[in-house]
């Protein structure tokens, strides 16, 4: 079973299975390959709830007009309810591991020590290899599935935060256009703090900058094909990103007119 993006660290260090080695140590007397892959079935069954949960509420901000307006007002309304499905999820994840005496940290470290002992029992019972195979596919069937509509919501949310971002730099720009030396301190201060942001933004949608970046150029197809299917969504992706870079080119005019101040009153 391959590690799905939208599964938190809790459920993904169990799911490493035979495709990640993390290294750990931990006392795990009480688990044997047999308990090992109770273990990875238990949480992979609630792993098929957890993203069959996400797909759902994903599906409904995307397709009912009332959700999607509501979103666009504000993203968090379905971060929130996604927040409420992960908590709930990892406590079943934390019960499943309580129940077999064991914790993810000595999974992992179970996995690494006998990884070969684990595949054996594996191929061996046809349940089992079975059980391993249809969660795996369930898994990577709805993972596949939440990818376009994920990144378009992500892609909503991100828009509006930068756009609000860059209104609090152009209202800094603003109240020190007369003094350059410390807008560009105060500059550097707020970007970091905004930088911050985007990263736990990103973060809430299980996404890397560097998957956000590259995911238009490696998806370009499915996001275009999603667009067709909801337009209200292309709409409002459009139209973020139009007061987007007006802002943008407010806040450059600002900023460039007090970088040729302070460049003036460089002695020389």
């Amino acid at each position: 079973m391959q590690r799905s993006e939208h599964f938190r660290p809790l459920v993904a260090i169990v799911f490493a299975l035979f495709f990640t080695m993390t290294l750990a140590t931990g006392s795990h007397a009480q688990l044997s390959a047999e308990s090992y892959c109770e273990v990875v079935v238990e949480i992979g069954r609630e792993g098929v709830e957890y993203l069959g949960q996400v797909d759902a509420l994903t599906q409904k901000y995307c397709d009912d007009p009332n959700f999607f307006a509501a979103y666009c007002v504000e993203p968090n309304l379905f971060l929130l309810e996604k927040a409420a499905l992960e908590a709930e999820s990892d406590e079943m994840v934390s019960a499943v591991l309580s129940s077999h005496g064991t914790t993810a940290t000595e999974c992992v470290a179970f996995l690494n020590e006998n990884r070969e002992a684990i595949e054996q029992y594996r191929d061996s019972d046809p349940n089992v290899k079975e059980a391993f195979d249809s969660l795996s596919s369930q898994i990577n069937k709805l993972s596949e599935k939440l990818k376009v509509p994920s990144y378009c919501l992500l892609a909503i949310a991100n828009v509006r935060q930068q756009s609000a971002d860059l209104a609090e730099l152009i209202a800094l720009a603003k109240g020190h256009s007369g003094d350059p030396n410390s807008f560009l301190q105060q500059e550097q201060a707020k970007r970091k703090e905004l930088d911050a942001g985007k990263t736990a933004l990103l973060e809430s949608f299980d996404m890397s900058s560097h998957e956000y970046l590259t995911f238009m150029s490696k998806n370009k197809q499915a996001v275009e094909a999603f667009f067709k299917a909801h337009v209200h969504i292309k709409d409002a992706v459009d139209a973020f990103s139009a007061e987007l870079h007006s802002l943008l080119e407010e806040y450059e005019t600002l900023r460039s007119s007090i970088v040729k101040q302070s460049e003036a009153e460089l002695p020389g």
